[in-house]
């Protein structure tokens, strides 16, 4: 009985709250609304009632209040409301680089400017994932649907493409599935990176790639389990590296290309730990076909390799030649690329090409690829 009475006067309260915004949007900006007794005897609802959804508009930006003057329609009434949704497993893993908080830098940065100079405001929600593979957004994203308080997404770390087709708003999405995507060009980071050490004079061409857990395994919101990896023939870039080598004609070994072990006896492996392990097991062994051509595909994978080659007195350039990556501003690899071949990400690079897509959404206009590629960037060597 008590829990049916909550349950009529949440439902009264938000067909209260919506009548007092519809109002509000007839009337438009910096428009008075009746005085709080007149809007009682309206709407028909008692003082407390009213003062409990007035409240919640104010906090909207809907409607602001005047001492001793009344209540009016604020002048941001038409301001689009884009809500951004961050994974929050991007930041609190222990296995994680450290380009996820350069790029929530970036992106508190432009919602900041955004926020002081557009006619849109920016919220930001730094969430968990729902457990389901094709729509990970928190259920705070549909209802802010249902009560018309978004009017795009921006997705950091999302599945969203099915639930987006119940409700056809704008939505960019980075490091997810969606419906207009910001995604970096792994096919072509493969391709780059064969064709430099190839350039270099390299025969015996390897690649070393961090382990990727598939979605499903990714259950809890700070650490990832320990289990089998994706297969090197779903990564992007391992596909562009071996598609090079083929089209110009250098034989595959493969033997050379490398996953980490598995360790189910112990918690869930760094990327560095990965690394070291992988060159451990390669240059620790003189059983081992070495490469003379290596490509890392990730910069903590390659801090790692980096440390077991100094254990092992490997010299990078002399005894293997190394391609690998960076982000623009990370202290990864600080002072060790020098004989490295490295190609970089920028985090704020995409952070802009994630607001351009959205830009071109909010204008009413479709982008003219549902995908837009981040391409890498070769470093030149000082």
């Amino acid at each position: 009985m008590v829990e049916k009475q909550k349950n009529m006067a949440s439902t009264k309260s938000e067909e209260l709250y919506k009548r007092v915004r519809e109002m509000a949007y007839e009337k438009g900006p910096d428009a008075q609304l009746p005085t709080m007794r007149a809007l009682c005897e309206e709407l028909k609802t008692t003082r407390v009632t009213l003062g409990e959804v007035l409240q919640r508009l104010e906090a909207e930006q809907v409607i602001y209040s005047k001492s001793r003057q009344g209540i009016f329609v604020s002048p941001r009434i038409h301001t689009r409301s884009i809500h951004i949704f961050f994974d929050l497993r991007l930041l609190l893993s222990t296995t994680i680089s450290p380009f996820w908080s350069m790029l929530l830098i970036y992106l508190e940065q432009e919602m900041q400017l955004r926020n002081a100079t557009s006619n849109e405001m920016y919220r930001l929600h730094i969430a968990r994932p729902e457990l389901n593979d094709e729509n990970t957004l928190p259920s705070e994203a549909p209802k802010l649907l249902q009560l018309r308080q978004a009017d795009a997404f921006v997705s950091i770390g999302f599945h969203s493409k099915g639930w987006l087709l119940e409700w056809p708003v704008p939505c960019v999405t980075f490091a997810g599935n969606g419906q207009w995507i910001v995604q970096l060009d792994g096919l072509e980071y493969g391709r780059l990176a064969a064709d430099q050490l190839i350039r270099q004079g390299c025969k015996r061409i390897g690649i070393w790639s961090r382990g990727i857990l598939p979605v499903t395994s990714l259950a809890s919101p700070t650490e990832p389990v320990q289990g089998p990896y994706l297969p090197l023939e779903h990564l992007d870039d391992f596909v562009g590296f071996r598609d090079e080598l083929k089209r110009q004609e250098i034989p595959i070994h493969p033997e050379l290309m490398r996953l980490p072990p598995v360790l189910l006896s112990r918690p869930a492996l760094t990327y560095q730990e990965q690394g070291y392990l992988l060159a451990s097991e390669v240059f620790g062994s003189p059983h081992q076909l070495r490469p003379d051509g290596l490509f890392i595909t990730d910069d903590l994978l390659a801090d790692g390799a980096l440390a077991a080659f100094d254990d092992f007195g490997i010299e990078v350039k002399k005894d293997v030649k190394i391609v690998t990556h960076t982000n623009v501003g990370s202290p990864i690899l600080f002072h060790r690329s020098r004989h490295m071949t490295i190609f970089e990400f920028d985090p704020e690079h995409i952070v802009r090409e994630m607001f351009t897509v959205l830009d071109t959404l909010l204008a009413g206009q479709q982008p003219s690829q549902q995908v837009r590629w981040i391409k890498p960037r070769l470093r030149l060597q000082a």
